[in-house]
């Protein structure tokens, strides 16, 4: 458990970085439509500290243009 807020700070940075370029590729809206999530339920991964599963972040990479490759590199490091 020590090392909770340092997981928390890299799943908040992981989504800000998301969360820019989801804005860049025409923001909330344009993604739930793209990815067929609904707009509620994207605001609240991006508002929250959660993660989504795995399915939901290669959706998003796909509808702004990663690869899943790409998406799951960027959690990593």
């Amino acid at each position: 458990f020590d090392d909770l807020e340092a997981i928390a700070k890299n799943i908040d940075g992981f989504k800000k970085n998301l969360r820019r370029l989801v804005d860049r590729n025409g923001g909330i809206v344009e993604l739930a439509k793209k990815t067929g999530i609904p707009q509620p339920s994207l605001s609240r991964f991006f508002n929250s500290h959660s993660m989504p599963r795995r399915t939901t972040l290669y959706k998003i990479a796909d509808a702004i243009g990663l690869s899943e490759n790409e998406i799951i590199t960027d959690w990593v490091a």
